[in-house]
């Protein structure tokens, strides 16, 4: 059985020079990155031209490219402070991956609510298949970080 990982960066070489990385995500492959590489896969190179995507951690911006802030951090994290007092100007939308996190960012930063998107978190949706035998599976588990809500 082979685990086909949709935006998978080594299949798709093109599409990781494109998206956005630093130092913190260029080997890393959890659920922000795998989204990343899924989505940059998917847009085609027009539109790449003219928007820059930042997922997260936010490094600067491309001259003559209309940047895009996808934030997948809690609005108390460090990365985040850029955007009080008016740091989130520098961008020409903000993108939040869910309800509760567009509420704390506008809340703890002061961003306005009209600086600020919700694009909730998805996933592939999957094609009709035969389910392996469960005897012959590998049970896998994700979850997040602590900060995020894990309770051990």
């Amino acid at each position: 059985m082979k685990l086909n990982v949709i935006g998978d960066p080594k299949a798709a070489k093109d599409a990781r020079v494109k998206a956005e990385q630093n130092e913190v995500d260029q080997n890393a492959m959890g659920g922000t990155e795998i989204m990343k590489h899924a989505l940059f896969d998917k847009l085609d190179d027009a539109t790449l031209d003219k928007f820059q995507i930042i997922p997260s951690r936010f490094r600067g911006t491309k001259k003559g490219k209309k940047p895009i802030y996808w934030v997948h951090d809690l609005a108390g994290d460090p990365e985040m402070a850029h955007l009080k007092d008016g740091g989130h100007n520098k961008f020409d939308g903000i993108v939040c991956v869910s309800h509760w996190q567009r509420q704390q960012i506008e809340n703890y930063l002061n961003v306005p609510a009209g600086s600020l998107t919700v694009l909730q978190n998805a996933i592939e949706p999957i094609p009709e298949h035969t389910k392996p035998d469960s005897k012959e599976c590998v049970n896998l588990i994700y979850h997040t970080t602590p900060h995020r809500g894990l309770d051990l």
